[in-house]
This record gives C-alpha cells, structure tokens and sequence, in this order.
C-alpha cells in the first residue's frame, strides 16, 4: 500500500512518462464513509458524494469487483512533482 512520502510515477498507456507525484495523505475508510472533501477532490465534477459511489461503484463492477458499503477503499492524496529541467 502506498503511504505518506513515497513518489509514484504516473505513466501513458504506452508507458511513457507523464508525471511524477508524491503522495501526502492516505486514508483506509469505508466506501460508504469516503467524504465530500475526497469525492470533490478528484476533480471529475461530481455533485454530491452519492454521484461518486454510484460512478465508482459501476467502474470497479465493470473490473469485476463488488462494492460493499463497508468494502475498505484506500483514498490518497497526493502534489505534483515539477519536471526536473533537463539540459540542452
């Protein structure tokens, strides 16, 4: 499991490179309980914490995973890592 310090590199679906983050928050909490400030967070516009369970619900049904309301979910928090500038 991801935790607090640790950088993550964020790939393309060629695996090219795309960003590095660092993670600064982790969370373990019922998918039932995850709050208004997480679901607001992932920036995807959602309205209201019901509209991201019922989103997320369906994505992990599509991958095969049935979610409980007490299914533990690992929410993360995390800051982009600037590019290192590279030399000419």
């Amino acid at each position: 499991m991801e935790h607090v310090g640790e950088h993550l590199v964020l790939v393309d679906d060629a695996g090219a490179r795309v960003a590095e983050i660092e993670i600064t928050r982790v969370e373990l909490t019922p998918f039932a309980e995850v709050g208004w400030e997480f679901a607001d967070a992932e920036g995807e516009g959602y309205k209201s914490t019901a509209e991201w369970r019922e989103t997320h619900r369906g994505y992990w049904a599509g991958l095969g995973y049935e979610v409980e309301d007490s299914t533990t979910v690992v929410c993360l928090w995390f800051r982009l890592i600037p590019p290192t500038p590279t030399s000419p």
